[in-house]
C-alpha cells in the first residue's frame, strides 16, 4: 500500500491536463502588466479592480487578440475588420493592432486579473486546487486521469488508517485472541479499558476439572504445618471465571515482553550454576509434560499461546474468600471488599504485601499443584461448640495464572528475609547478612555469596524439595515465587472440598 501510493501520484503527476501548467514567473507577469500603459492590452472591464494572481503560464499561449485601438483621426470600423495604408516605404500598415517591439508576445501574454484571464472574449476560471482539477477533467471527459486521483485518495487514506491501527497496537500490548475484549475490534483501538468477568464454566469446566485431578494428591493432604487441618481428599470444581482487566493484562504483558530470555539468561552464568539451573529445570518441564500432552488440558494450555522462551506457566495461587475464617474459628475476612481473593481480582498480585518471614521471604507465591495452594484458600466452615468440624463440604476458590518464571534461581534451603532474586552470577543482597531469620540457617552460614554488584538478576525464586533445612513450612510440593508483577490472575474457579470417593 505504502508502495502504491507514490506510483499513482506520479503517474496522475503524468498525465495531467496540458493547460494546467506551472505559474508564470514573476518576469513574465512584469512583462504582461507593462502592455496596460501602453494599450496595447485592456483588462476585463469587469475585473479591471480584482487583485492580481497567478495562472499557470501554459494558458498564456491560448489568449485571444488584444482589443484594437483606433488612432485619432480615422474613422470608425469594426473591431475586426483592419483598415490598410501605405507607409513611407511602401509597406502596408494595419491600424487598430498593437504595435511591440517584440512579436511573440502578441499572442502570449495576458493581464491576469483577480481569478480569470481574458482570452477571445472569453472567462476561463483560474485553478485552485485538486477540486478544481477534478472538475476540469471530468469536463474533458479524461476518465483515466480522474480514476487515477480517486485512487490515490483512497489508498492514502487506507494507508493513514493502516498506519494509524499499527501504531495504535505497538502502544499497546494486544490482549489474548480467545477473549470477549480481544475478538472484536478492541485489538485495533489504543487502549485496553476494560475491566471484565465472562462465566467460561461450560467451556472450561472438564478442563480445569482435570487439572485439578492431575495435581491432586490425596495422600499428602492435611501434611505439613500450613496443612495440618485439611479432612478432605479431593476437589470438585463447580465454576470458572476468566477475568479480562485491560490495565493489569497490560502491565503483565510489558513485564513479560522486557524478560530476557531463559536460554540467553543462562549464557550469564558460571558454569556449575547454569549446569545446576538447566537439570533441575528440566526435571520441572518433564513433570509439566504430562499436563501439556493430555488430550483435554493439553489443547487448552496450547490456546493460551504461552511464551516457552520466557518458561511462562500456569500456576495455582489460593487466597481466602469473604467470610474465610483463621484456625481458631473466627471470621477474618467478614466482607468481600476485605477479602484477600476480591483484591486480587481488582488489582492484580502485589509482591509488597508478601511477608518477608515467608519460606522465600515477600514475594508472591504460587504452586504448580492444587494440593499445596488449596492450604491457603482459607477455613470456611463455622465451629459449634468450638470444635472444628473439618473441611469437607467448604466452597473455596483458586486462581489459575500466567506467571513469566523466566530464569529462576532453583534452591533446596529456605531463604527468609528475601526481597529480590540473586544475580545470575549467585550473589545475593549484601544487606541479607544481618537479616533475622526464624527458621533454618542464618545468612552468613547459608553457603551463598552476599555481595553488592550490578549483575542481572534471576527472574524467580523456586524452592525444589526436599529441603535441607527442615524448614516447618516446607513441603514435598514446588514452590514458585515471582518478586515483581510477572503474574497475571486470568482464572478464578470455585471448587468444592470432597471426601474420599468410597
Amino acid at each position: 500500500m505504502l508502495v502504491l501510493i507514490p506510483l499513482l501520484s506520479v503517474f496522475a503527476w503524468a498525465v495531467r491536463p496540458d493547460d494546467l501548467g506551472s505559474p508564470p514567473t514573476k518576469l513574465e507577469q512584469q512583462r504582461v502588466l507593462n502592455l496596460i500603459p501602453s494599450g496595447h492590452v485592456q483588462p476585463h472591464k469587469q475585473m479591471a479592480h480584482a487583485p492580481e494572481t497567478q495562472l499557470g503560464a501554459s494558458s498564456l499561449a491560448q489568449l485571444a487578440e488584444p482589443e484594437p485601438v483606433v488612432h485619432a483621426g480615422s474613422s470608425a470600423h469594426h473591431p475586426h475588420q483592419k483598415k490598410e495604408e501605405t507607409s513611407g516605404v511602401g509597406e502596408p500598415v494595419a491600424y487598430g493592432e498593437p504595435v511591440t517591439s517584440d512579436a511573440d508576445l502578441k499572442k502570449e501574454e495576458v493581464i491576469v486579473l483577480g481569478k480569470e484571464m481574458v482570452t477571445e472574449g472569453q472567462c476561463v476560471t483560474h485553478c485552485d486546487g485538486a477540486t478544481d482539477v477534478l472538475k476540469h477533467l471530468v469536463k474533458k471527459e479524461r476518465h483515466v486521469e480522474v480514476a487515477c486521483m480517486i485512487g490515490g485518495s483512497l489508498a492514502f487514506l487506507i494507508a493513514l488508517i493502516c498506519v494509524s491501527i499499527w501504531i495504535g497496537m505497538s502502544v499497546k500490548p494486544r490482549v489474548p485472541g480467545y477473549w470477549k475484549n480481544g475478538s472484536q475490534l478492541m485489538p485495533f483501538s489504543i487502549s485496553n479499558a476494560f475491566d471484565d468477568e465472562y462465566d467460561v464454566t461450560e467451556e472450561l469446566l472438564p478442563v480445569v476439572q482435570k487439572l485439578v485431578d492431575m495435581t491432586t494428591i490425596p495422600d499428602l493432604l492435611g501434611v505439613g504445618h500450613d496443612a495440618a487441618w485439611q479432612t478432605h481428599k479431593r476437589f470438585k470444581v463447580t465454576k470458572v471465571m476468566r477475568i479480562e482487566s485491560g490495565r493489569h493484562w497490560n502491565q503483565y504483558a510489558t513485564a513479560k515482553s522486557v524478560t530476557p530470555k531463559f536460554a540467553d539468561s543462562l549464557k550469564e552464568m558460571p558454569e556449575e550454576l547454569r549446569k545446576d539451573t538447566e537439570e533441575r529445570w528440566k526435571k520441572i518441564e518433564a513433570d509439566h509434560a504430562e499436563r501439556e500432552n493430555d488430550p483435554v488440558v493439553g489443547p487448552f494450555l496450547k490456546k493460551l499461546g504461552l511464551d516457552r522462551s520466557r518458561n511462562e506457566k500456569m500456576l495455582f495461587h489460593g487466597s481466602p474468600l469473604a467470610g474465610a475464617r483463621n484456625r481458631s474459628g473466627e471470621v477474618i475476612f467478614p466482607t468481600e471488599a476485605q477479602a484477600p481473593m476480591n483484591a486480587i481480582k481488582k488489582t492484580g498480585f502485589d509482591e509488597r504485601l508478601g511477608s518477608a518471614n515467608g519460606m522465600l521471604g515477600s514475594g508472591t507465591y504460587f504452586g504448580d499443584a492444587i494440593t499445596k495452594a488449596d492450604s491457603y484458600a482459607g477455613r470456611y466452615h463455622e465451629w459449634p461448640d468450638g470444635k472444628d468440624p473439618g473441611s469437607v463440604g467448604e466452597v473455596a476458590a483458586m486462581f489459575l495464572a500466567r506467571v513469566a518464571v523466566g530464569c529462576p534461581y532453583i534452591t533446596n534451603q529456605s531463604l527468609e528475609q528475601l526481597r529480590r532474586p540473586p544475580c545470575l552470577q549467585g550473589h545475593f543482597d549484601a544487606s541479607l547478612c544481618g537479616a533475622t531469620v526464624n527458621h533454618g540457617e542464618p545468612w552468613n552460614k547459608k553457603g551463598v555469596e552476599l555481595e553488592v554488584c550490578e549483575h542481572a538478576r534471576c527472574d524467580s525464586v523456586i524452592a525444589d524439595p526436599p529441603m535441607i533445612d527442615n524448614h516447618p513450612w516446607a513441603t514435598a510440593f514446588r514452590e514458585f515465587v515471582l518478586y515483581e508483577k510477572r503474574c497475571y490472575p486470568e482464572y478464578l474457579f470455585y471448587y468444592e472440598r470432597l471426601d474420599a470417593e468410597k
